[in-house]
């Protein structure tokens, strides 16, 4: 009995990460610019709601410090599209889903390295009930839609997959 409360134990006690962060060792500060809202759809909080999501997810999960002034890594970030639209059309009646996408444009730029900046779009979208209004859900579907959009950031910065 004792060996099978050993092997549970050890299981139980073992852990495996996959967060393979790779950043250069001279990068120790970043920030993240005021987030544009270029779709002139989004909330009228929704920049800094998503600056703030970016911002935190790289000072919880990476060495980095947040510095305004002089940073190593530069993140310039705009919202390209923010938009909610129709699908699954039912015949003859109003469609069955509605889904919320979120395009955002990102920069990353290195202050002290010039060969590593980068510039991307993500792109995450979030399917709902076409008869659930939107405006009760909102905060819900972007904050989970922010959740992928700065882990796909984040593996594009310091993964080297």
């Amino acid at each position: 009995m004792s060996k099978y409360i050993l092997v549970i134990f050890l299981f139980c006690s073992c852990s495996v990460g996959f967060k393979g962060t790779s950043i250069p060792a001279e990068v120790k500060t970043f920030t993240v610019e005021n987030v544009i809202d270029n779709s002139y759809n989004a909330p009228s909080t929704y920049p800094t709601d998503f600056q703030v999501a970016l911002s935190n997810k790289i000072r919880r999960e990476s060495k980095l410090k947040a510095n305004d002034r002089d940073p190593d890594l530069t993140y310039k970030v705009s919202i390209s599209n923010f938009a909610v639209s129709s699908q699954a059309p039912v015949s003859g009646a109003v469609s069955a889903i509605n889904r919320l996408e979120i395009v955002v444009q990102v920069q990353a730029i290195y202050s002290k390295n010039e060969s590593l900046n980068w510039s991307k779009n993500f792109s995450r979208f979030t399917e709902f009930d076409a008869n659930t209004n939107f405006s009760t859900i909102e905060n819900q579907l972007t904050t989970a839609l922010n959740k992928l959009l700065t882990e796909d950031i984040f593996i594009a910065s310091f993964s080297n997959w």
